[in-house]
């Protein structure tokens, strides 16, 4: 787990973490899951790891640009309720 926590942590000195996380965004669906490329249907595979990966994502940030525990908030950038009902249905 750790490996790949490193690895993420150099591929956000890489790429851009404002246009990842813009894409990844923009690729949950009207129907809540999220899809693999434009264009294409939502997949729940892609929706676990497309939602897994902000998460990722901000563990990594957090390693990155510590804060203090007080200033830490629980909110993410996609729709929750949405990608319950579309896995769920």
């Amino acid at each position: 787990m750790f490996a790949m926590y490193l690895e993420i942590y150099f591929c956000l000195h890489i790429f851009s973490c404002k246009k990842l996380l813009f894409w990844l965004i923009n690729c949950q669906t009207e129907f809540g899951g999220f899809c693999g490329r434009t264009n294409k249907l939502v997949d729940s595979c892609y929706s676990f790891w497309q939602a897994s990966s902000f998460h990722i994502i901000q563990e990594c940030l957090d390693l990155l640009y510590p804060k203090p525990e007080s200033s830490k908030n629980d909110h993410v950038l996609y729709d929750t309720n949405r990608l319950q009902v579309y896995v769920l249905e």
